[in-house]
């Protein structure tokens, strides 16, 4: 998962009076003054699948929860709701019912469904909340996310619009202040584990199921190629004084793999993460490079 912080989409102006009419018809449900009828649909979806393409370009044609592609179209992807917008479900205790391997047979497996348990209602009142969106493959959102959503303290306590600002979600959040890279760890093959057995990361990895080994061999075509170069990059970094050519060639290798638009570049930024004994930001490594560089 790639941090994004700050770099959400511009919330369009109109979008306070796109959602108006919509907002307030939630808000008459949920305060039982609407009553629907057979097959009526609550929500108005059309009012935010129309905005994959400006989350796509934000989020270079991925997936916020896993990194791989998604068509840069108005077909491609889900735009996701964070915090589920009809009601929440938690795992259950026992691995065993997780299904595939541990983890879970997928959500739209009617024969072997990932078995859940319905824990409240969720948070409607942020179903055309623009900070509650983003955007997801079909894969993470509707196979193994779906209305999961782990929270510290009592997981079965009904969210309130009250509560939420004190709420401590365990699920990462590629927009949110908590740096991917401090939670999610990854081997040269591309495994996925909580780094320093952060509850954040071990929540993110089941909730979406970053273990599934079709997402772990992607990673894996981009972690043999990273994890030597970070090598080559500290090794050079350690030499006396500096090969500034060899260097360069080393930094400019690993700087490609982590570019925000490749696909899991936020792994390869955490692995230099983890590994970095000199705690230079990703910024500092560009700006190393550019030091390096010979002069016109």
């Amino acid at each position: 998962m790639l941090s994004l912080r700050g770099r959400r989409p511009k919330q369009p102006p109109t979008w306070r009076s796109d959602v108006k009419a919509a907002k307030a018809r939630v808000a008459q449900w949920a305060a039982g003054k609407l009553k629907l009828q057979p097959g009526e649909v609550l929500f108005d979806e059309t009012l935010w699948t129309c905005l994959k393409v400006a989350f796509s370009r934000r989020q270079h044609g991925k997936c916020g929860y896993c990194e791989m592609r998604i068509a840069p179209d108005a077909k491609g992807g889900d735009m996701e709701h964070y915090r589920p917008k009809v009601k929440i479900t938690a795992l259950l205790d026992d691995p065993s019912t997780w299904g595939e391997e541990v983890w879970g047979h997928n959500s739209r497996d009617e024969g072997h469904p990932r078995h859940a348990r319905d824990v409240s209602a969720g948070y409607w009142w942020l179903a055309y909340q623009w900070r509650n969106y983003l955007l997801a493959c079909g894969t993470c959102n509707q196979k193994w996310k779906g209305n999961l959503f782990p929270r510290k303290g009592n997981p079965s306590a009904a969210p309130t619009r009250a509560g939420v600002a004190a709420e401590v979600p365990l699920l990462l959040n590629p927009y949110g202040d908590l740096d991917p890279a401090a939670h999610l760890a990854f081997d040269r093959v591309g495994l996925v584990t909580p780094h320093q057995n952060s509850l954040h990361g071990w929540e993110t990895i089941r909730t979406c199921h970053l273990g599934r080994e079709t997402l772990r061999r992607s990673r894996g075509e981009v972690a043999k190629d990273a994890w030597p170069r970070i090598t080559r990059v500290l090794k050079e970094l350690g030499r006396s004084p500096r090969q500034n050519r060899t260097l360069l060639a080393a930094l400019g290798d690993l700087l490609r793999l982590g570019s925000i638009e490749r696909q899991h570049a936020g792994m390869v930024r955490a692995m230099w993460a983890q590994r970095d004994p000199y705690g230079l930001s990703w910024k500092q490594l560009r700006a190393l490079r550019d030091a390096l560089r010979p002069s016109p």
